[in-house]
């Protein structure tokens, strides 16, 4: 890979703060590292905000096939009348499409990592290779989808570039107890961490309530299946239950958007941060969202908690932000979220030529970023460029092509 010089970026943003005027070298290897006389491209970024990669740590990315089918509608009627017996009808070649078409999307939001648990996965695995995003990639298991169990298994050995597998259990509404310890067997294994629909509705958490005498989070950490797994939206935790996530070092991942859209109420951010809880973000899948744009999704993180407890200081953008970078990366287990020597190039390059970030003073640029949707510029994942002026760099119009047939 031809080295790369990001010369005079104006300002660099992570979540140690900002610098002003500052190079970035990306190495051979794609990694951030000091910079050495071997040639190579030089950007002139001084004009550029510079941020790590975005992270969407919960989405079904080739849901966007069904996009803006059965909105308005909660969940447990959106998920059994409408999005399962439609998904039943899905091939491999339907899930390609429309993770390509997803995986567009999240680059050109700035989006370097994403978590997905869908069906036909190693379809996504091939979208993931050709992009050249980087992913956690789990097949949903449910009890009433045997198949998908020999599909974990037949996956969790194949190589693609920029994939881990994880393991992926829906939810404990529809996975039974037994299917619950098998994760667990499995998951230590192979060393993968597990992803699953958690606390997401109030009627959810009540009826294991009823039929297990604990609550969902309690009920995953007597199974032993707690310990650094990604809760998919949380949003009916009880204060013990955040202590024990923070006990187990488990992730929630906070949707915001799609939580919102299905009525299913608003987790306890605040809480969680102020218990150390890592707390990452992400969209949902575009069926329920409808967009994977993780700026928006900053921005009404953001501004969500502040209007449900009367409260403007009740999470701040810095907190926010940190959970679309860093924290995402801790959570799936990768390297990055931080710009650094050693650090993978997973970047994001916001032209400051947008009004949106102007001002250009140092002091507001995290403000700008979550509160005043600016649009990334440019996206390098692994020091490769993937975006630039605003757009993807492969055959956008190849893929949105098969997608649309695929629909």
């Amino acid at each position: 890979m031809e080295p790369v010089l990001l010369k005079n970026c104006r300002f660099v943003l992570d979540s140690r703060g900002i610098r002003e005027n500052e190079d970035i070298y990306l190495d051979e290897e794609g990694r951030i590292g000091k910079e050495r006389d071997k040639g190579g491209e030089v950007l002139d970024c001084s004009e550029f905000l510079v941020t790590p990669g975005f992270v969407n740590a919960h989405t079904h990315i080739s849901m966007t096939l069904f996009r803006g089918y059965a909105d308005d509608t909660e969940l447990k009627t959106w998920l059994e009348e409408k999005i399962w017996p439609v998904e039943a009808k899905l091939k491999e070649e339907h899930v390609y499409w429309g993770a390509l078409a997803g995986i567009v999307e999240l680059l050109e939001s700035g989006v370097t990592l994403f978590n997905d648990m869908y069906f036909h996965m190693e379809a996504v695995a091939r979208a993931v290779e050709e992009t050249g995003i980087k992913a956690a990639l789990a097949t949903g298991l449910l009890d009433v989808f045997p198949q998908g169990w020999r599909e974990a298994k037949r996956l969790v050995k194949k190589k693609y570039w920029g994939v881990k597998w994880f393991v992926g259990p829906h939810s404990v509404y529809s996975c039974s107890q037994e299917c619950l310890l098998e994760v667990k067997e499995f998951a230590e294994e192979h060393r993968a961490r597990i992803h699953i629909h958690a606390a997401e509705t109030r009627r959810e958490v009540i009826e294991n309530k009823r039929r297990t005498g604990k609550w969902v989070v309690e009920y995953l950490d007597s199974l032993g299946i707690l310990e650094n797994a990604v809760l998919a939206h949380s949003a009916w935790v009880t204060k013990g239950e955040i202590r024990l996530m923070g006990e187990r070092r488990a992730f929630p991942v906070h949707c915001p958007t799609s939580n919102l859209k299905l009525g299913s109420g608003v987790a306890p951010v605040p809480e969680m941060l102020r218990e150390g809880v890592v707390v990452a973000l992400g969209t949902d899948g575009p069926a329920s969202n409808n967009s994977l744009f993780m700026v928006q999704e900053m921005k009404v993180a953001a501004l969500i908690h502040k209007g449900v407890r009367y409260d403007p200081l009740a999470i701040s953008a810095p907190q926010v932000f940190k959970m679309a970078t860093e924290n995402g990366y801790r959570a799936l287990g990768f390297e990055g979220g931080r710009i650094e020597e050693g650090m993978p190039g997973d970047l994001v390059l916001f032209s400051l030529d947008q009004v949106a970030l102007r001002p250009a003073v140092p002091s507001r640029m995290v403000s700008h970023l979550v509160y005043a949707l600016p649009k990334p510029d440019a996206v390098f994942v692994q020091g490769r460029k993937v975006v630039e002026g605003e757009r993807f760099l492969g055959d956008r119009e190849r893929i949105i092509r098969g997608f649309e047939r695929a629909r």
